[in-house]
């Protein structure tokens, strides 16, 4: 098979191993290689060819699942870290509140620690109510925020 060299001149004339080319005549002897070359290719070559294709869409599909998955993944993991954080102070401030509630009731009631234990009661009671409507309260918003993070 004879390989057809081209050079381009300053001039924009296209030089060829056999001839030169006037500007004019360029893209008629530019489209008359390309279908000269075009109809060389084999059914073997086309078939290369559809699976070098084809072999680089599945990488760049791979590549691009890949960041979608790390884009996801980080918002997911800053929406969580940055409600962790908040939850985190809210239950300081809960624990420090809880402390000065039952050391006031303590006064109020002649004794410190029946303080504690009506703090204590206050805390079973509401942890029965948080237990029998665990779902629909905490678990199912929790769960629906996750969703809707993850496929932001």
């Amino acid at each position: 098979m004879n390989k057809i060299v081209f050079s381009v001149t300053s001039d924009f004339r296209l030089l060829t191993s056999d001839n030169i080319i006037s500007t004019n005549k360029v893209t008629v002897e530019l489209r008359r290689v390309l279908k000269y070359k075009r109809s060389m290719e084999t059914p073997a070559n086309s078939l290369e060819s559809l699976f070098e294709r084809a072999e680089a869409y599945g990488k760049t599909t791979y590549e691009l699942s890949k960041l979608k998955l790390l884009e996801t993944t980080n918002i997911l993991v800053s929406s969580v870290i940055a409600r962790l954080s908040v939850m985190l102070m809210i239950s300081m401030f809960s624990f420090v509140l809880s402390i000065g509630v039952a050391l006031w009731l303590g006064d109020i009631l002649g004794k410190s620690y029946y303080g504690f234990f009506v703090v204590s009661g206050f805390y079973m009671i509401a942890g029965i109510v948080l237990h029998f409507f665990l779902y629909k309260w905490v678990k199912k918003p929790i769960s629906e925020l996750i969703i809707k993070q993850a496929l932001q």
